[in-house]
């Protein structure tokens, strides 16, 4: 299956993407910290029967990391529907992990009463409810801690020792060394601070009240294993959003998609089949 290397500028940011397959579109975005890279897996399984659009959010990978930019969940909401619209996709299932599934939810938001551009929804592990920080994004929040920790620590060593709360069953090597180089550069590693110290909207309540207008069919899957954001947040997603079902994925953690590729591939296919 051949696979393109793009990128599209929407609103002065240019944003990466990886485009393989056929048929109807499917728009993936990362969780925080990684980058299309992510997708890998997932993509090579559905571009077979789908189109697979994979970015890299704005600040990570291989798109723009500008300095006086909001790293919101509505400003990236604002390009991802931009770009969607820009590359003309017509009615496409919208997929996030963690970071990017709170950028899904704001998405919905932003369409409002235009939710029917797009045809479905699917949260992996998705950001979505206040909880206890884990550490690694708690330590965004302090100020000079995040930059001096990046300063002396190596990126590799610091993907692995983050993805020990991650991964159930540990971080594969060039998953590890892909998202280290990712981190390399400074404007990456500032994005990523500026991110972290952002990961909540400013209107929680009036975000987290938008889950019930959810419309679109949704499909809700979680690590039966994830210590980052904890599974009882999912059935409270799944139970808010009326339109949504709720599967676990046993063995592994906050990366279902990265670890059991198959199942979630198989999930997602079925969902699609039924509801899309």
């Amino acid at each position: 299956m051949s696979q393109t290397n793009n990128r599209i500028t929407v609103d002065g940011v240019a944003l990466y993407y990886e485009d393989q397959g056929q048929g109807q579109p499917i728009v993936f975005l990362h969780g925080i910290g990684a980058t299309s890279y992510s997708w890998r897996k997932i993509a090579a399984l559905l571009s077979h029967s789908y189109r697979t659009i994979c970015f890299d959010l704005m600040g990570f990978g291989r798109s723009d990391k500008p300095k006086n930019e909001q790293y919101t969940f509505k400003r990236q909401s604002e390009l991802i529907i931009g770009a969607i619209r820009e590359l003309g996709l017509i009615r496409p299932v919208l997929i996030g992990h963690s970071l990017g599934g709170g950028v899904c939810l704001s998405v919905i938001r932003e369409l409002g009463d235009n939710q029917d551009e797009l045809s479905g929804l699917v949260l992996i592990d998705s950001a979505c409810y206040p909880q206890k920080l884990p550490l690694c994004v708690k330590a965004f929040r302090i100020p000079v801690i995040p930059e001096l920790v990046i300063k002396l620590l190596p990126e590799r060593w610091g993907v692995v020792l983050i993805s020990r709360s991650m991964y159930k069953n540990g971080i594969e090597q060039d998953a590890a060394e892909e998202y280290a180089r990712a981190l390399h550069s400074r404007d990456a590693q500032a994005a990523l601070i500026t991110t972290g110290r952002q990961i909540f909207p400013p209107d929680l309540p009036d975000f987290i009240a938008s889950y019930s207008r959810i419309r679109v069919p949704t499909l809700i899957l979680w690590g039966e294993h994830d210590r980052i954001i904890p599974q009882p947040l999912g059935r409270r997603l799944a139970s808010d959003i009326k339109t949504a079902i709720f599967h676990q994925l046993p063995n592994c953690g906050h990366c279902p998609h990265e670890e059991k590729p198959d199942a979630v591939a198989e999930a997602i296919n079925r969902f699609l089949d039924s509801a899309c």
